[in-house]
């Protein structure tokens, strides 16, 4: 909402004049200063205004233009700051279309498949064998193997850890291993059986493809590869939306993940975990995702589950975290309507 009560600061213009005068106010000469209520500025002003989100209660402003705009194109009267924004995204999903997000929709994947069948010649990039090539050429190019994780300073740094953290240097050879591997927690949070869907969900759906927020049992993924039975969760800026809107604690939340990611290991899945959590949601291009992908699988033939962290520019594992090269990361907030 607009903080009031607010003045703002103008100047006498000749296309603004006959405004302010209708208003009351005694011209005093052209670009004269002077001072005026946020609601009688004219309502294409650019002069910025002071708002308070509804959602964190934190200030930001921007133009009364543009705040005219969103309102007059928004579904719900509330203002939302930039992180917040995918928390208004989901409310407005819900009042038109009774789901968090349009990707959820029937005609959505539909639309997915007809764009990537026209670009690709596939339902899935990760189908094309073009796009596959160019992957393993990129990789081949700057690290002289198919797979960076096939150098062979990163298996003896791996090696190395192991033997320090646990005296042995095979995987298999630790007993412990499986109980490190069950402390890692899963991250999406979905409330009373509806799934959140955010962007940079979808972006990530659109180049991989697989069964967006596929149900297990009471569970929804936020993506699921049914045939290798792997599951991906990104952790984005708005993976504590609960915690943030204070319906639960920051404890609570903790709990659901761990339940959620030992429930769906004692089921046989497998977890890739994505974190980015700027306020931007970077993410890497489509042939690095694709990349990330490929390891990923090869990793999980015997090991639980995997971690890119694009914070800490790093990919962990339960024997390793090494730096990891995700190339120009984008805005993927663009990509919000591309399903």
């Amino acid at each position: 909402m607009i903080i009031l009560p607010q003045m703002v600061k103008v100047k006498w213009h000749n296309f603004n004049r006959e405004w302010y005068e209708s208003k009351g106010y005694v011209y005093t000469g052209h670009l004269k200063e002077f001072e005026v209520p946020v609601y009688d500025l004219i309502e294409g002003s650019h002069q910025k205004v002071r708002i308070k989100c509804d959602y964190c209660d934190k200030e930001f402003s921007r133009t009364f233009k543009d705040h005219n705009l969103i309102r007059k194109n928004s579904v719900i009267d509330k203002d939302a700051c930039f992180k917040c924004g995918n928390i208004k995204s989901m409310e407005s999903s819900q009042l038109l279309y009774g789901v968090n997000s349009a990707a959820q929709l029937p005609k959505a994947k539909e639309k997915r498949k007809r764009t990537c069948l026209k670009k690709y010649g596939t339902e899935s990039p990760l189908s094309n064998e073009t796009v596959r090539n160019k992957i393993n050429n990129t990789v081949i190019e700057l690290y002289g193997v198919s797979n960076q994780f096939q150098r062979e300073e990163v298996k003896e740094k791996s090696k190395q850890t192991l033997l320090k953290n646990y005296g042995a240097t095979n995987l298999m050879q630790i007993p412990e291993h499986l109980e490190i591997a069950l402390s890692k927690r899963a991250q999406t949070l979905y409330k009373n059986g509806d799934v959140s869907t955010s962007r940079q969900q979808i972006y990530i759906w659109n180049v991989l493809g697989g069964e967006l927020n596929y149900p297990v049992d009471r569970i929804n993924l936020d993506i699921g590869f049914l045939l290798d039975k792997i599951y991906l969760e990104y952790q984005g800026s708005g993976h504590d939306l609960s915690v943030k809107m204070n319906k639960i604690s920051k404890e609570e939340q903790k709990e659901i993940d761990k339940k959620r990611y030992y429930y769906l290991k004692n089921r046989g899945w497998k977890m890739i975990e994505i974190i980015s959590t700027s306020q931007y949601d970077y993410l890497p291009n489509e042939e690095v995702l694709i990349s990330m992908f490929e390891y990923s699988k090869e990793h999980l033939k015997e090991h639980s589950w995997i971690t890119f962290d694009i914070d800490k520019l790093t990919v962990r594992t339960s024997i390793f975290e090494i730096p990891y090269n995700f190339g120009k990361l984008l805005n993927t907030r663009q990509y919000a309507c591309n399903i």
